[in-house]
């Protein structure tokens, strides 16, 4: 009997093994090319997924940024809003496609339901709501306009092409604006088209102002500034009227009835300034007791008393005031809230947030300019009432809108004047060159920065050759907003309408 060669068995061994792992091999191989292959269509599902919603987010908020969101929607502006969201989508390719919308299919317009945070059609309104919002879906399906997405390697198991649909909303949401307007004494400096007057009528009344705007003077006797009082009487009544008079002079009033010109910055101090008067309102001059007690005299018109009227409004306040005016105009009082701060030497609240627009036109037209610029102060209060008042407490956008023409100086009482010539600031961690000392500039930079990490957007307006071009660019950079300069009046009501249209859009769904 013979015995097996055992080196011939081991041979026989290895080359089993040796077949078997070349099994192992080629079955991991193909696995792997199995793996790369679908790996490569399902990323290209992915990329096409994001492509696709990054395609429809830009269409909704392109479409959305047409909307007015004022009240009824009209052909013109649902067609722009069409166009605009149209063109976004082709601007993003799918697939390495443009993506085409079908406006009958695709776009829908609508409102944003806060309670339910969803997406309203305006077909199913019951006739309160207001179109403020656009949704749009975007489809890669085989009865789409660009059809499915084409698979690569899919194929080979059956998957020819993959179907996706994606939609957004894009809205317009409420919006609580906060006007920050400059009062200080530049904001009459330019004013034109003065008419002065030296000898009040014989019954003692002013002669009328076309443009309502008076400069209420103070005399000088001697040695001796005196300033002259004053009473208004209803042109239809004959009534006293002192209702038109802002808070700060009517808490002044001697017998209820005369008045002397007090800025709101010093209300204690008697001076000269504009005042505003109602076209119905004829104002009188009047002796006081501090002119009496010089000269000895009966009342009667006040012969030595000069004063001014302004047939245009008194720019830049005036203009400041009409640019205002037409952004309110273009609010709905059913969602939206306004409110109007002032500054010069210091800053007030002179009207909370509110949705009474007639009482907060009524308003600017009281503030009178005086004295320095307190932006810093102006901000502050601005960011407290959109912050912290509870006023501005539901869904929609924060916004400040702030004007000056000139540079500011002034914190919390404090006026740091400005240097003759630009100098080197730090603000934001950056050197800036602007004519505002760095005390200042901090004051500024700690408003912006609240502001800014509260989602408050700062929109700036600089207004006139003497205006901060420095440093109001970078506040509306650093709040996400926009700058503008403005030369005149036309422009400035432009800007602020300007402002209006392009408050931006936000996704909500």
């Amino acid at each position: 009997m013979r015995s097996e060669n055992p080196k011939r068995g081991r041979l026989l061994a290895d080359s089993r093994r040796k077949g078997q792992i070349f099994i192992l091999f080629a079955m991991v191989v193909i696995t792997l090319v199995m793996v790369c292959m679908l790996a490569v269509d399902v990323g290209r599902i992915v990329t096409a997924q994001a492509e696709l919603q990054n395609a429809v987010d830009a269409a909704a908020l392109a479409g959305t940024s047409q909307l007015l969101a004022f009240g009824s929607l009209q052909e013109a502006e649902r067609q722009a809003a069409t166009a605009e969201a149209k063109a976004l989508a082709e601007a993003n390719t799918v697939a390495g496609e443009p993506l085409t919308l079908q406006p009958d299919i695709d776009i829908a317009f609508g409102c944003y339901v806060e309670a339910t945070r969803s997406f309203k059609p305006e077909w199913d309104f019951t006739g309160s709501e207001i179109i403020d919002s656009v949704m749009v879906q975007g489809r890669r399906t085989h009865d789409a306009p660009d059809g499915a997405i084409d698979l690569f390697f899919a194929s080979l198991f059956g998957i020819q092409a993959t179907s996706q649909t994606v939609r957004a909303v894009g809205t317009k949401p409420r919006r609580y604006v906060m006007f920050t307007m400059d009062r200080s004494g530049s904001m009459c400096y330019d004013t034109t088209n003065i008419d002065h007057r030296y000898e009040p009528n014989a019954d003692g009344s002013m002669a009328k102002s076309p443009s309502g705007w008076y400069w209420m003077p103070r005399y000088i006797y001697t040695d001796n500034w005196y300033t002259a009082w004053f009473y208004a009487k209803h042109d239809a009544t004959g009534d006293f009227a002192t209702a038109f008079l802002p808070d700060h002079i009517q808490s002044r009033l001697y017998g209820g009835i005369y008045f002397r010109y007090c800025s709101k910055d010093l209300p204690n101090n008697v001076q000269s300034g504009w005042l505003y008067a109602p076209s119905y309102v004829t104002i009188y001059s009047y002796y006081g007791p501090d002119y009496l007690s010089w000269h000895s005299q009966s009342y009667g018109p006040i012969g030595s008393c000069d004063y001014a009227m302004a047939n245009d409004s008194v720019q830049p306040i005036g203009a400041s005031q009409d640019a205002m005016t037409a952004f309110v105009d273009l609010l709905n009082a059913e969602r939206d809230r306004a409110g109007l701060v002032s500054y010069g030497q210091y800053s007030t609240l002179d009207h909370e947030l509110t949705w009474d627009w007639q009482s907060l036109k009524d308003k600017v037209v009281e503030y009178d300019p005086r004295h320095a610029t307190a932006t810093p102060d102006g901000m502050e209060t601005a960011n407290d009432e959109l912050l912290l008042s509870g006023r501005a407490s539901g869904f929609g956008q924060k916004i400040i809108v702030l004007l000056t023409d000139g540079m500011a100086n002034m914190v919390h009482g404090t006026n740091y004047g400005n240097p003759g010539s630009k100098i080197n600031v730090e603000f934001f961690g950056e050197w800036v060159q602007c004519r505002i000392y760095q005390t200042v500039v901090d004051a500024i930079e700690a408003e912006t920065r609240r502001a800014r990490d509260k989602g408050v957007r700062i929109y700036t307006v600089s207004f006139g050759a003497g205006a901060d071009q420095d440093l109001m660019p970078l506040i509306a950079k650093r709040t996400h907003a926009a700058y503008y300069y403005a030369e005149d009046h036309e422009t400035l009501t432009d800007i602020f309408l300007d402002i209006f249209h392009h408050l931006p859009p936000i996704l909500t769904k």
